[in-house]
């Protein structure tokens, strides 16, 4: 069990509504808040290191998706600090083929988003500002959900989410 507890930055206030987490290869901490629609990761490598094109100090928590200034909004694809999203409740974490690949559930705007190494957000699953009710077996691109939730990996690789709104659980290989 655990024997102790460490709180790296005080988050209190209405802005905040931390949701989904996951632990980096290098033992940092992705999170996302659903309030402030953006994502943020707390640097707990041991030494300054760059995320997503963010320059982050070691044991610093910064930005690196979402402007929690304008607020949300629904992206575009491109650079992840000036991409808006809505209300992302969920990421996921990996190294594939000795990148990092991060996946973020954009929850309001009904899709998932990949951060690139090099800071670009971009839409992968789902049509980001399009609400719908796809069927059961459709390709990633032409996918619809209504208001995903949680989202995993499973043991070999593939993406598991919930489409909440549409009581189902979209699975992509």
């Amino acid at each position: 069990p655990p024997t102790s507890s460490l709180m790296a930055t005080s988050l209190t206030g209405s802005v905040n509504l931390l949701n989904g987490i996951s632990i980096l290869p290098d033992n940092s901490i992705a999170y996302v808040n659903s309030r402030a629609h953006n994502m943020r990761i707390w640097n707990r490598s041991g030494a300054s290191a760059n995320y997503a094109g963010t320059f982050i100090q070691n044991n610093r928590v910064s930005n690196v998706a979402g402007d929690f200034v304008t607020g949300a909004g629904n992206g575009p694809d491109g650079p992840a600090l000036s991409s808006l999203m809505s209300s992302p409740s969920d990421v996921i974490s990996r190294m594939n083929g000795g990148v990092l690949e991060i996946l973020v559930v954009d929850q309001s705007n009904h899709c998932v988003r990949s951060l690139d190494a090099s800071g670009n957000l971009t839409g992968v699953l789902g049509a980001c500002g399009t609400t719908g009710n796809s069927a059961n077996d459709v390709v990633a691109g032409t996918l619809q959900m209504n208001r995903p939730n949680g989202i995993a990996y499973d043991g070999l690789g593939n993406i598991v989410s919930t489409d909440t709104f549409n009581d189902k659980i979209r699975y992509w290989n």
